[in-house]
């Protein structure tokens, strides 16, 4: 039976979707922004009639969540740059290339999560493993905390105490254990974590106060990322409770939800884009004050809204502006930092200029690729098939493939870039089979984070904690070899640490 938070989801986005068509058309119209529109109009269609169902969603949470990160990557830019009264093409240069190959290779991400997903749930052999180990097993609410305060422990010490150095094993061990501190966020949703349980959300004081502290900790860090992290958690796992409900009750409040949404998004994203703000111009002096004033001085410039604008265009003033792939590196498409972070196609069009630069299929993309690929593996490993690697390489896919294309000299700028133009410059038009495949394993990992119990599906602890990251995998990083590296060691070390973490804890709380 589908949900009603899903079809109203679904008629909310197609009225949306029509008006921001109509809106696009009438004041950008060019032929790039009507492609731009047909890849969002069929990029909405596909995520909302195939895969946006109750009985996907419930069967594979954590799996959805990165399908639904790709399925927004396609649709949101257009919704996104209307509300900054910019063109979806905003800055574009190769805008029609950009769009119908980023179609296409939503459309791979289709068939990859379309075969995990469309068969009969069942699990195999790394599930029945971890079953065996207690995995899945429900905590009790002492081993919720214990588990929270170590990881925020672990927070509070390499923010305040500790760094972490080239070569130095055991801060990036204890670096690990920090998402554990989102453990007592999972008893607001009983629903989520106690097969059993019938209710669907709890809190209490301390729960409450908890969540308080840990988004104030966040805020210290001056850290745009670790601020959205937290209220980004508990939204998805709000979502995962509502569509896992089945009361009436529920269901009047989850009919509300699409329009709730709106009214909060409208209220929330512009006190977020204020908070970015304050931290991106306060980053300068990070390095000079103390945690604590850092804290006093961002939210004393946030609180100060004629401060806060002047300094913000006097920052904007002193950045330089590239309008041209050809000028410079920018990844200028979005004000908002949240909406940025997980729509900014216009990376895929920079990176995509440089990889018809370099040419596709290039064999120095390939041979940094495979040297990258041997840097995954745990040093021990190497040093025992006597293979000497360099692990002090700080540059990343988008400075190697910018200097590639600039025939400079690489700088360590760590810039971002997209999986479709890292792969095409890599392996040539090949990549589309070889990220198929990839997408493929990536999904069916993932999946092993739910166990089914007869009738029942079991979420793991370790996955609902873990959500935030999920719906993550697919931004703007490194390209395909994010999802290798996942395959290779990512899940191994993400099941290694929190079954670590669950030793000590109940040791600590027998």
């Amino acid at each position: 039976m589908e949900h009603q938070l899903l079809e109203n989801t679904r008629k909310v986005g197609d009225i949306a979707l029509f008006i921001a068509c109509l809106l696009e058309v009438i004041l950008f119209y060019s032929p790039v922004n009507i492609v731009g529109c047909f890849m969002t109009i069929v990029s909405w269609v596909i995520f909302s009639r195939v895969f946006l169902h109750r009985s996907i969603i419930l069967l594979h949470p954590f799996s959805f969540l990165v399908f639904l990160s790709m399925s927004m990557y396609r649709i949101l830019p257009l919704f996104a740059t209307l509300l900054e009264f910019k063109p979806i093409s905003y800055r574009f240069e190769m805008g029609e290339q950009t769009f119908l190959l980023e179609l296409l290779l939503y459309i791979v991400s289709c068939l990859a999560f379309a075969l995990v997903t469309h068969r009969r749930p069942s699990n195999n052999i790394i599930t029945h493993t971890l079953n065996s180990i207690g995995f899945y097993k429900p905590l009790n609410e002492r081993q919720f905390w214990c588990l929270g305060f170590l990881g925020l422990l672990t927070q509070i010490y390499l923010q305040f105490v500790g760094k972490i150095e080239t070569g130095d094993a055991f801060h990036k061990l204890i670096q690990t254990f920090v998402f554990a501190k989102y453990a007592p966020f999972i008893m607001v949703f009983p629903i989520l974590y106690n097969p059993f349980s019938k209710d669907v959300f709890k809190t209490n004081p301390k729960i409450s106060l908890y969540i308080t502290f840990i988004i104030l900790l966040c805020f210290t860090g001056n850290s745009r990322q670790a601020l959205l992290e937290p209220i980004m958690l508990l939204a998805i796992l709000t979502f995962l409770a509502i569509i896992k409900s089945k009361t009436s009750y529920q269901q009047y409040i989850s009919s509300k939800v699409p329009f709730i949404a709106l009214i909060a998004i409208g209220l929330i994203i512009p006190q977020l884009s204020d908070i970015s703000d304050a931290m991106l111009i306060m980053r300068g002096s990070r390095s000079n004050i103390s945690k604590k004033e850092l804290f006093q001085q961002t939210l004393s410039l946030y609180l100060n809204k004629d401060e806060l604008a002047q300094k913000k265009k006097e920052y904007d003033f002193n950045q330089v502006v590239v309008n041209k792939n050809k000028e410079g590196w920018t990844e200028d498409y979005l004000d908002n930092f949240a909406l940025n972070r997980y729509s900014n196609i216009r990376i895929s069009d920079m990176t995509l200029y440089h990889a018809n630069r370099v040419g596709f299929g290039n064999k120095n993309m390939q041979r940094d690729f495979i040297k990258r690929v041997i840097n995954i593996f745990p040093t021990p490993i190497l040093n025992f098939f006597q293979i000497k690697v360099e692990k002090d390489n700080i540059y990343s896919r988008g400075d190697y493939l910018y200097a590639l294309s600039n025939q400079a000299p690489i700088f360590a700028g760590l810039r971002v870039t997209s999986h479709l133009a890292d792969g095409l410059a890599t392996w040539g038009y090949w990549y589309f089979f070889i990220q198929f495949i990839l997408f493929y394993c990536h999904f069916w990992l993932i999946d092993c984070f739910t166990y089914y119990d007869k009738k029942r599906v079991v979420y793991s602890i370790c996955g609902l904690i873990y959500t935030y990251h999920f719906i993550g995998r697919f931004r703007n990083a490194n390209g395909c070899y994010d999802e290798l590296g996942y395959i290779i060691r990512g899940f191994i070390q993400i099941v290694f640490v929190y079954t670590l973490l669950l030793t000590i804890t109940k040791k600590i709380t027998k």
